[in-house]
């Protein structure tokens, strides 16, 4: 009898000792998926979020007619993002920042990737390092990559992928001064958010 009490004993402080082990949570993951409304998805880093400010479910009868939809991310909490839009008159700067991005556009005048990388060459001001053809997800599109200043040590790109007579337009903007970015928002996580994209 003894012996078995002891046996009950030793099988109890076993399974104390292993317990804490076998419910220990799961780590959380540095990265979740975000399945656009629009047909993509994107891993989105910890401490990252959809922009509701810079984001658009349908076009906008006031801005260009071309824009079909479109999600940007970004690392800044809700109102740093409309401190950053209040500066600029556009909303086009501060805001935009070390953002990644995926916008939907009519591809109105059916333009091939690599042509419409071309048009877009100068929309933004920045020396162009390169347009060149990509794949994206198994599709061919082309890429542009730029920088800030011509002596920047630093690029940033968007691709462009054809899909009928849409043009999907994805890519990440990196701050003008690397000294000023933010812990978690590093340059290597708004790239991974472009990096991630897939149609589904």
């Amino acid at each position: 009898m003894r012996q078995a009490l002891l046996l009950a004993l030793a099988t109890v402080l076993a399974i104390a000792c292993v317990a804490p082990e076998t419910t220990r949570p799961t780590p959380t993951a540095s990265a979740t998926e975000y399945a656009g409304t629009f047909g993509y998805t994107v891993r989105v880093p910890a401490g990252w979020r959809r922009s509701d400010l810079q984001s658009r479910a349908a076009p906008d009868p006031r801005g260009d007619p071309d824009i079909l939809a479109g999600d940007t991310f970004t690392a800044q909490s809700p109102s740093e993002e409309a401190e950053a839009m209040r500066r600029s008159d556009t909303g086009i700067g501060p805001a935009l920042e070390q953002t990644a991005h995926v916008w939907l556009y009519r591809n109105s005048r059916g333009l091939p990737a690599i042509a419409y990388a071309e048009r877009q060459k100068g929309a933004f001001g920045n020396p162009v390092v390169s347009v060149e053809p990509t794949t994206v997800d198994g599709r061919s599109g082309a890429r542009t990559t730029w920088k800030h200043t011509a002596s920047d040590t630093r690029t940033f790109y968007e691709v462009y992928v054809p899909d009928g007579d849409r043009m999907w337009v994805v890519g990440f903007y990196l701050k003008r001064d690397p000294t000023a970015v933010r812990p978690g928002a590093s340059d290597e996580a708004v790239r991974s958010i472009v990096e991630s994209f897939r149609f589904r």
